[in-house]
């Protein structure tokens, strides 16, 4: 079938609106999470208000519209109307969701008041845009028929939808990648204004010859054709809300499905909503081009039956998306496009087929609705109103509740149910009692058993105790969130902090996990702690982790809050001697907003006077360009920050990023020489391995001039821009990196840590503390140097540099230990190797 220029000009004009409006989409939601909280309900809540606002706008124009001589202006004032409060709404989202946040506060106990303030908020700012984009339909309807007599609701939906695939893709990986948020929604809001006044000129020229009017239009005889379409329907408005319903149901449990083995990058998300806006726009493009005028209900149940049967071949992609993904991800590799065509391809067997037929059956629907006085919009609204619903239907009740293979057996038997196939919506409602306890996923792995899991509103979170008895913490399948075989890392992420500062009454911790760091700072006496954690379920995992975890959950100096980390910066009204932001995957979406400049001042201001921020990073989680954006935006609200290293391993390399908000930080000795009590018991210092102050000034591992030396010239991630969240995905998906390739490339560039401004001008033997410190980094380095060589094989070169790093100061005693298990692991093939490193280490 072939377009006429003027039916194609318009369908581009509606591709051009569809782009901006999911762009707007997926840049307002990350907008008010900023303030709001990355939680499920607060999220779920802003995608709700933009639902609602479109289907406020398409119920109440609809008439209007439809009775007016003129609908081309009506969608001229419309895209103006969008474009023109989408630029208002760069100052009123800030202002906006600052209120909200304060309204919200830190305490998530009440789930409603958390949804009602971001369900308002957003609402109230938005409604101006979202109340013209929904109109925008039946106004480009209306607009279209005036010209073109026809069925045109089909056509102009899959043009409208393949635009919204196009503006998910540019704002995901173009627009706030490379433009941020303010930029992309000036971006964005050209596009509409571009729309608009295309629209207006094309207005103009018919206005010399004014449009047909409807009653002289297709088939004036006592019923036109496109009234006929939707002849024969019983409970039509009925149809509209369950379908939006169930259709938006369908995407939320898959995407929430595909998240335990995708990404979960902001990158993954544009490929599941892209892949799901094309399928309905190709459904749509169908419908219109071999649909023809019948009775609408046989082809509605036939739609239906098609829904149905096509969700549960995606349930079956579901159930294999462990399989799919690993065979896409052999075949394509680890490139960025290879990750992209990965994901693409497992949820193309979950949501090709259903999208399809549900873009078939809302143009079947939408069309049969069609009336003189309107229709399009009415019925648009009521399929908005539904799809407004699903979300915090299937995310914060259904999903946590039921479980996935109940919420796709209600999906299917509910499309069943509309298409009038009672038996068969029983029969698969019945199967769900002799279902499998989950969907399989990556839950847990071979020679590993599931020791305990739950399926939260935001993620499911699962502990595993490997064949030796260590036990793992695991989020969605596949992050894992620290366990019992991390040795003191974990601990000595939370004493280490405590230790820098002269004498901390109370410390806030963003990020809680297994338990590990909070239990090392109970170990500092007479200090309180808090701990922050996002996601609920991961405190019921706590006394599943006997020494950390449980330890943590039954101390009466710690109180545990469930909130966002970010809103609990903003809002707490309580200060801090000492803040630590846990180790966080940068490449998980959302975590890359907590290396925000923002967020660190947020810090900042809930620090005590003498306050300061331990901020530990991963470093082999992060390419160098994306450590130096971080580091560069750490110095920008702390310009006198140092580096030291978590503790002396290379797999898994970490470094905390200190600073203070008096300025410059400095080591006091008096405390180690003093009172006792001021300091954790000695054994405990000496587990982890801080008990002189030369072991704990010998952490550091870069000085705040070397810092400004690694980080200069690196973009600044801001708010508006947070670069973590866009650059990290590219480097954790790969497989392929040196785990201690950060760190000794770190140590290469920025050399040995200038130890000296660390220890305060007036300290006591001031002078001999440095050198000792300085020889005690310098064995440090050359250790790390020599685990490097022997992970790569050099054992010649690993030996040297082990040797050289024993000699170089005998209070770095990792090295020791390291070479006396080299020997006693030489000692059965290799006696006379081990007998000779055990005397040169002076051992019998």
């Amino acid at each position: 079938m072939s377009l006429s220029p003027t039916r194609l000009f318009l369908y581009g004009l509606f591709f051009l609106s569809g782009a901006a409006g999911l762009g707007y989409q997926i840049v307002w939601a990350r907008a008010f999470a900023l303030g709001l909280g990355h939680e499920l309900p607060g999220v779920l809540a802003v995608v709700s208000a933009i639902f609602a606002g479109l289907s406020l706008g398409s119920l109440a124009l609809d008439r209007r519209i439809s009775a007016s001589p003129r609908p081309d202006l009506w969608y001229v004032a419309l895209e103006a109307l969008i474009g023109l409060w989408a630029l208002a709404t760069l100052v009123l989202i800030p202002a906006s969701e600052a209120v909200g946040a304060r309204w919200v506060g830190i305490d998530t106990g009440s789930a409603m008041r958390q949804w009602t303030v971001a369900f308002a908020i957003p609402l109230v700012t938005l409604l101006p845009a979202t109340f013209a984009m929904g109109a925008t339909l039946p106004a480009m309807e209306r607009f279209v028929v005036a010209r073109e007599p026809g069925r045109h609701v089909g056509g102009l939906y899959a043009a409208n939808s393949l635009g919204a695939v196009a503006g998910t893709i540019t704002a995901a990986y173009l627009a706030l990648p490379w433009l941020g948020i303010r930029a992309s929604v000036i971006g964005f809001a050209a596009l509409n204004l571009i729309c608009a006044g295309l629209a207006g000129l094309l207005a103009l020229a018919w206005n010399r010859d004014r449009p047909r009017e409807e009653s002289r239009g297709p088939g004036a005889a006592s019923r036109s054709a496109l009234d006929r379409w939707g002849r024969g329907v019983r409970g039509l408005p009925l149809f509209w809300l369950a379908t939006g319903c169930l259709g938006i149901a369908y995407e939320s449990l898959g995407i929430r499905i595909l998240s335990r083995v995708f990404e979960n990058s902001i990158y993954s998300f544009a490929v599941v909503l892209s892949l799901y806006l094309a399928g309905t726009a190709a459904g749509a493009a169908a419908y219109q081009r071999w649909a023809r005028p019948t009775r609408v209900e046989p082809t509605l149940r036939r739609l239906l039956t098609a829904i149905a049967a096509s969700c549960m071949v995606g349930g079956l992609g579901l159930y294999f998306e462990v399989a799919l993904y690993r065979l896409a991800r052999g075949a394509l590799g680890d490139s960025p496009a290879a990750v992209a065509f990965a994901e693409l391809f497992v949820a193309s067997f979950v949501f090709l087929l259903p999208t399809a037929f549900m873009g078939a059956t809302f143009s079947h629907l939408v069309q049969a609705a069609r009336r003189r006085d309107g229709g399009v919009g009415r019925s648009a609204a009521i399929n908005t109103l539904g799809a407004a619903m699903a979300p915090p239907l299937v995310g914060v009740f259904a999903l946590p509740v039921l479980g996935a293979p109940v919420v796709l057996a209600a999906i299917v038997s509910g499309y069943l149910l509309l298409a009038r196939r009672w038996a068969w919506a029983a029969v698969v409602l019945l199967l769900c009692f002799f279902r499998p306890t989950s969907l399989p996923q990556e839950l847990h792995r071979e020679g590993e058993s599931l020791l305990a899991w739950r399926e939260g509103a935001l993620a499911s979170v699962a502990v595993v105790e490997l064949a030796d008895g260590e036990r793992r913490l695991r989020v969605n399948g596949r992050f894992q969130m620290g366990g019992t075989g991390t040795g003191i890392l974990g601990s000595r992420q939370g004493l280490l902090p405590l230790l820098l500062h002269d004498a901390p009454r109370n410390a806030a911790f963003l990020g809680v996990a297994t338990g590990a760091t909070l239990k090392g700072a109970l170990e500092h006496p007479e200090v309180d702690l808090t701990g922050v954690e996002l996601l609920p379920e991961v405190f019921e995992m706590l006394p599943l982790f006997e020494n950390t975890g449980a330890v943590v959950s039954s101390s009466p100096r710690v109180e545990l809050v469930v909130a966002d980390a970010r809103r609990f910066a903003r809002t707490s009204p309580e200060h801090f001697d000492v803040i630590v932001g846990d180790l966080f995957h940068p490449g998980r979406d959302g975590a890359g907003t907590l290396y925000t400049a923002e967020h660190f001042a947020a810090i900042r201001d809930r620090l005590a006077p003498d306050g300061l921020f331990c901020q530990w990073l991963p470093l082999h989680q992060l390419d160098e360009p994306t450590l130096q954006s971080i580091v560069g935006t750490f110095l920008s609200v702390f310009p006198d920050a140092w580096a030291f290293v978590g503790d002396f391993v290379i797999d898994t390399p970490v470094v905390g990023l200190v600073g203070s908000r008096r300025g410059s930080l400095e080591l006091g000795l008096s405390r180690w020489g003093g009172d006792p009590s001021a300091l954790p018991k000695r054994s405990v210092l000496h587990h982890h391995k801080l008990y002189t102050p030369v072991m704990l000034a010998g952490s550091a591992i870069a000085s705040p001039a070397q810092l400004r030396e690694f980080a200069a010239g690196a973009e600044i991630a801001r708010d508006d821009l947070p670069l973590v969240v866009y650059r990290a995905p590219y480097f954790t998906a790969r497989r392929d990196t040196v785990r201690h390739g950060r760190l000794l490339s770190w140590i290469e560039r920025v050399g040995t840590a200038e130890i000296a401004p660390l220890f305060a001008a007036d300290a006591p033997n001031r002078t001999a503390w440095v050198e000792r410190t300085r020889l005690f980094v310098e064995a440090r380095d050359d250790y790390f140097r020599g685990l490097a060589l022997a992970d790569e094989g050099d054992g010649k070169g690993a030996m040297s540099a082990l040797w050289r790093s024993h000699a170089q100061s005998r209070e770095f005693t990792e090295v020791r230990r390291h070479l006396e298990r080299i020997a006693a692991a030489m000692e059965p093939r290799s006696p006379d190797k081990a007998r000779a490193i055990r005397r040169r280490l002076g051992l019998r």
